[in-house]
């Protein structure tokens, strides 16, 4: 549920109920928030780069579609429709196939995006490095993670779903074309207990993977909510980033290692060059397979302390989204601004903001 206002001066104040509110400057260049204390940096980032940026299109005088869309024989294709229809799932089905935006596109677009830019940020050291060869330096911004989600992690109630004895190694997030299954597979051949958690792409693997979470020391529980992410990652004692070797992994940061550390795991992860640029010695950086497995046996032998999870999650701290924003902030020279004494989120008018009138 959202609603929206103009005020005489030409701010347009949006209300995302119960999540956030934006004030959006007449020329719509500048945009203040004020958060509710429930939302999540993960939702706000979604609200603003889907909602906020919708609206703020719209007030341009942009067509905006609610859509999905991809690219066939040079002719794009979108899908139109209420949320839930489907039109993330058909447009990635289309992409799976083979249909998209061609690499070359995405190439021209990247070099005028980084062109018209006044400043640069990469995710990870392999695109700080690619972006220097086009002449532009970037400033590193990795991934980051929330510490306080998983502060309370062992005190959360066991997942009732989850049926294995620990020690449990355990693997968190999509399970496609990013993941080796090999390397799944191994894990499973040393008979120590697998927690599967995430959503399986059926065009990924559709005999080996049914083959892997059928042995009985598997256990894959599908998707979670975000509330329950922290019931499943208190009963992984060490967390997987079994990633294939591929351009884009080599060049991505993977959130899940952040969080496993933020729960208090322990990590073994394929060797990628953002895991490699943490330098903690709580991820152990594997190979090949039989590295791969002997690092996880490994892991699984350390007593999960009180002390050890403490240093852990100390470590994650040091890499929270608030860092990170902190870390925008600072490179794009904004000045950080307070919030509100107190913003009324009560589901009429935008509390504290003065009077509206409606946009026409």
């Amino acid at each position: 549920m959202y609603s929206t206002v103009r005020r005489p001066d030409g701010e347009v104040l949006l209300r995302l109920h119960g999540r956030v509110d934006f004030e959006i400057a007449a020329d719509y260049r500048l945009v203040r928030a004020w958060t509710d204390p429930e939302c999540k940096p993960e939702m706000l980032a979604l609200l603003v780069v889907g909602n906020l940026v919708a609206m703020i299109l719209a007030l341009r005088g942009e067509t905006v579609l609610h859509a999905s869309a991809v690219e066939v024989d040079g002719r794009a294709i979108a899908f139109v429709a209420h949320s839930g229809m489907g039109k993330s799932t058909l447009a990635a089905l289309a992409c799976a196939r083979g249909d998209g935006i061609p690499r070359e596109r995405w190439l021209r677009a990247e070099q005028r995006q980084l062109e018209r830019a006044d400043i640069v940020a990469a995710v990870s050291p392999l695109l700080q490095e690619r972006y220097a060869a086009y002449g532009r330096e970037a400033a590193l911004v990795p991934n980051g993670c929330d510490p306080d989600m998983y502060a309370a992690a062992d005190s959360a109630p066991w997942s009732a779903d989850v049926h294995l004895a620990g020690p449990i190694a355990g693997l968190m997030g999509h399970i496609g074309r990013r993941v080796d299954l090999a390397l799944l597979e191994a894990v499973a051949d040393t008979g120590c207990s697998f927690l599967l958690i995430g959503l399986w792409d059926p065009s990924y693997e559709p005999i080996r993977f049914p083959a892997l979470v059928a042995r009985p020391n598997v256990c894959w529980v599908g998707p979670k909510a975000l509330a329950e992410l922290p019931a499943c990652m208190r009963i992984i004692d060490v967390g997987l980033t079994p990633y294939a070797d591929s351009d884009l992994n080599r060049s991505s940061f993977p959130l899940k290692t952040l969080e496993y550390i933020a729960a208090g795991s322990g990590v073994v992860s394929r060797d990628v060059p953002t895991v490699s640029w943490l330098k903690t010695d709580h991820v152990t950086v594997a190979r090949s397979p039989a590295e791969f497995t002997g690092a996880v046996r490994r892991q699984l032998m350390v007593p999960r302390s009180s002390s050890l999870v403490t240093h852990r999650r100390r470590v994650a701290e040091q890499h929270s989204w608030d860092r990170r924003a902190a870390t925008l902030t600072e490179l794009l020279e904004l000045e950080a601004v307070p919030e509100p004494a107190a913003v009324a989120f009560d589901g009429g008018r935008l509390g504290g903001l003065g009077q509206g009138l409606p946009i026409r």
